[in-house]
């Protein structure tokens, strides 16, 4: 079996979800600095394994799999306005429904705890007033101990 190999850099939010998952599955793989400082994205070889030039990219042999995000340019401040008013009633559902279960699909930690784990490092890591969320306070608390979020995820925003 090929080697896998992570193309990004530990800081960026898609390259931690792609770190913490493969190390809850205990996978083998060579991180490639990429992004950022680091730069390479625009290098023709990356532009052949994803021709966004944006990290993360997986590459398992022969296959290659990309995350894609709206590059700064593209992005419209209106929108991000309004999504952030919007993120006070998606924090009460999902604290309602953390206050019925310890994990985002239940009794045990899923895969589908990783992608608002991260975000929430961020959520709970920035200078901001938050509206109280005590159940997602609890979740967080759980899921900051797991040992990928601790090696990938809990860093200080730059």
């Amino acid at each position: 079996m090929s080697k896998i190999r992570l193309w990004g850099h530990p800081k960026s939010i898609n390259v931690q979800k792609v770190l913490w998952a493969l190390d809850e599955l205990d996978l083998e793989f060579q991180g490639v600095d990429a992004g950022g400082k680091f730069g390479r994205v625009k290098d023709a070889d990356y532009l052949i394994l994803n021709p966004n030039g944006l990290v993360p990219t997986l590459e398992d042999g022969p296959l290659v799999i990309q995350l894609i995000r709206t590059a700064s340019a593209g992005r419209d401040r209106t929108t991000i306005e309004q999504s952030l008013r919007s993120a006070g009633a998606a924090l009460a559902i999902l604290d309602r429904e953390l206050s019925r279960k310890p994990f985002v699909a239940g009794e045990d930690f899923t895969f589908g705890d990783i992608p608002l784990a991260t975000v929430a490092q961020r959520w709970f890591n920035l200078p901001v007033e938050r509206p109280p969320a005590n159940a997602v306070q609890a979740w967080y608390d759980r899921v900051k101990r797991r040992p990928g979020f601790r090696r990938w995820v809990d860093q200080p925003l730059s």
